[in-house]
């Protein structure tokens, strides 16, 4: 279902840049500058305002939204754009080719984003590094071949079948079957069922490389259910 949601959301942002450069494409010029009756703005103005707050509220909103804990979002007066940014003497064809990549810019990031845990990529390094975004500390994620080898101190060769690690990682999701959906279609493996249990609840999975790891949503007073003095 979540995946449904996001790619149907992705498909609504594409379509404003296609109906937009439909909708303008047979106007003649006199009418982006004409001022309709009981309105100072003309298609213009409309125009800039359009590609302005792609790039200066909404992109950057969403970005922050995805990429910070606490962000926050300063009010921003659109009211002085036309003039400061003389809207008027600008070229509506330059206002939606600047739109429909700015547009596209963004979905390319949102398609990007980890669908499993709302993480996003960040900065890239090279073909074999990428940062993930989103967490309340950055994620760096590299690529080593498969049996090679992780240190000049074991025989033990690199895997990526399922296997045992000393650290295993549990994720806290405020719901828990919603949240295993959207990691098994990132590629994870539920390895049981969505266990119960006084404090919430538990499901087992492992991830494309081998890894376990548990996802797990409290339940009344968490794991003070459970706690001893």
């Amino acid at each position: 279902m979540f995946k449904q949601a996001y790619s149907s959301l992705l498909r609504q942002l594409a379509e404003m840049p296609a109906f937009l450069q439909r909708s303008v494409a047979s106007l003649p010029c006199e009418l982006l500058l004409r001022q309709p009756e009981g309105d100072k703005s003309p298609l213009l103005e409309h125009l800039w305002h359009i590609r302005d707050c792609d790039s200066d509220l909404y992109a950057l909103r969403i970005r922050r939204v995805l990429q910070e804990a606490k962000p926050y979002l300063d009010p921003v007066d659109v009211s002085v754009w036309p003039e400061s940014r003389n809207y008027f003497v600008r070229n509506g064809d330059d206002a939606i080719a600047e739109f429909v990549k700015l547009r596209a810019d963004l979905i390319s990031e949102l398609q990007e984003t980890d669908s499993a845990f709302g993480l996003t990529v960040g900065r890239r390094f090279g073909t074999d590094g990428i940062e993930l975004l989103g967490a309340s500390t950055s994620i760096y994620l590299l690529a080593k071949a498969e049996g090679g080898m992780p240190s000049a101190f074991t025989t033990q060769k690199r895997t990526y079948a399922r296997h045992w690690s000393p650290i295993h990682l549990d994720f806290v999701v405020p719901e828990i079957e919603s949240a295993v959906q959207r990691a098994i279609s990132a590629g994870a493996k539920l390895e049981k069922p969505i266990q119960d249990s006084k404090w919430g609840w538990l499901a087992l999975l492992a991830d494309p490389f081998g890894h376990g790891f548990c996802l797990v949503q409290f339940l009344g007073k968490g794991y003070d259910e459970i706690a001893q003095d």
